[in-house]
């Protein structure tokens, strides 16, 4: 858990810096609770001014794809329609829609857009190892968001599974400044997890020590497969009858197999 709060703080530090120019790396192998840490730190630190902006790189080809999701998340809400969004972001960039008929998200510079709000934006890259474009293209690209759009980004990354070890090597000093680990931190997280249940709440917690005595016994240190046996069980545990629900013993020996 300290060590949770030590990366949080840290966390905290880099976007209070006026003007760091450079990004920081959350590290972690999967399953590690990056995901939970930086959704948490969100949750923790919004405010009127700062909008966190959270995009999934998964599967991208094109960088033209960040900057899609990026302008839907800045200016498409729940209530509004594309048209309405569309027209939004161009009168944001040229300040009248009438000197830009033919507009394409494509057409946009993101950081003309950024420089306009009133706001200040952090942007946070997940699954950073599992774009399909090249390292360097995304780091460049990351750069120009920090140097012309004087942006904060926080990398999420698995690094021992990015494929291009030496191209990143070569560009990760100049854009990432500083890199931290995420440590596991079960105690932190169980009780996220117990909030998605409905059914075994109560069993799961009287178990609590079971379950992490056979994590950290299995040395396999991935969180999201605790996650969904908890969510599983949850399921099963509805399906049993009421004798075996009342039985103790059963239900301290069904989770301690499962």
């Amino acid at each position: 858990l300290s060590e949770f709060i030590e990366n949080r703080n840290k966390s905290k530090k880099y976007i209070e810096l006026e003007n760091p120019e450079y990004a920081i790396m959350l590290g972690g192998r999967w399953g590690s609770g990056k995901t939970y840490f930086i959704d948490k730190f969100i949750e923790d630190n919004k405010t009127d001014s700062v909008k966190f902006i959270k995009i999934s790189l998964f599967g991208i080809k094109q960088l033209n794809e960040i900057n899609q999701k990026i302008l839907f998340k800045v200016f498409i809400k729940k209530e509004s329609n594309l048209i309405d969004s569309l027209m939004t972001i161009g009168m944001k960039v040229t300040d009248s829609i009438s000197k830009k008929i033919n507009l394409s998200i494509n057409d946009i510079p993101i950081e003309q857009i950024i420089q306009k709000l009133d706001k200040k934006f952090i942007f946070i890259f997940d699954d950073f190892e599992r774009i399909d474009i090249k390292i360097s293209e995304l780091l460049g690209y990351i750069n120009y968001l920090i140097e012309e759009a004087n942006c904060k980004v926080i990398i999420l990354a698995n690094e021992d599974e990015i494929i291009d070890k030496t191209r990143y090597s070569d560009f990760k000093e100049k854009v990432i400044g500083k890199t931290f680990e995420i440590q596991q931190s079960f105690e932190a997280i169980f009780g996220n997890f117990l909030n998605l249940t409905k059914h075994s709440k109560n069993i799961l917690e009287q178990n609590n020590s079971i379950i992490k005595e056979i994590y950290f016994k299995s040395k396999y240190n991935n969180l999201r497969h605790i996650r969904q046996a908890m969510i599983d069980i949850d399921y099963l545990y509805e399906l049993f009858e009421d004798k075996y629900k009342s039985n103790n013993n059963f239900i301290n020996n069904f989770i301690y197999i499962f």
